[in-house]
């Protein structure tokens, strides 16, 4: 390839990047700059951007802490997020169908939940804390929830013990281990609050 565009703060993108260093291949880091203050994001983010050559920030603040980093200003360049396209992309899924899929009806219930929460590494030993407090509150509010499961981070195996240990009281809780894109696109649009701690819910939503 002529360039490996290395994607955020995960895995997968300080993989990329390293494999792109050895090979001597260009790479584009997008994401770089943004801040975590509470995860091994920010620690992976910040070693892509010093393994990247180009650097694409959703923010002006982002992309002056990539220059604070060091890195050449000709290389930096703001350009915002790549959601408000996707998002418009996105084909509309009815009503009708999007319930026929999570088995609720959602033209009867006035309101829905996206739950979506990750382990936070920094807060390891307090993760089955976290995640029992908001199951707890799903089963209070008694609202349709949808519930993606949590990255891969450490503790993601603890969630998933603690999911399959609780007992819902509510019935309209779904579980999904993943949902393609469209699909969560149109969940999004359609839900009256995103519960939990994705930064989705910083830009997407």
């Amino acid at each position: 390839p002529d360039i490996i565009i290395s994607p955020f703060d995960r895995e997968e993108s300080i993989s990329i990047a390293l494999v792109g260093v050895y090979l001597r291949i260009p790479i584009a880091h997008l994401g770089a700059g943004d801040k975590t203050e509470y995860n091994l994001d920010g620690i992976i983010r910040h070693s892509v951007t010093k393994l990247s050559n180009f650097s694409f920030c959703f923010t002006k603040q982002n992309s002056e802490r990539v220059k604070k980093m060091g890195e050449e200003k000709s290389r930096v360049f703001t350009v915002g997020h790549t959601a408000v396209e996707r998002y418009k992309k996105a084909n509309k899924i009815s009503l009708s169908n999007l319930s026929k899929f999570l088995r609720l009806d959602l033209k009867k219930e006035n309101h829905m939940i996206l739950f979506i929460q990750h382990p936070v590494s920094n807060w390891l030993d307090k993760t089955k804390e976290h995640i029992k407090t908001s199951f707890r509150a799903i089963d209070e509010l008694n609202l349709p929830t949808i519930i993606i499961r949590s990255n891969s981070d450490p503790g993601t195996l603890i969630i998933q013990k603690e999911f399959q240990n609780f007992k819902f009281k509510n019935k309209k809780v779904r579980f999904y281990e993943n949902i393609e894109e469209n699909l969560f696109i149109n969940i999004v649009k359609n839900a009256s609050v995103l519960l939990g701690n994705s930064s989705m819910g910083v830009l997407e939503a």
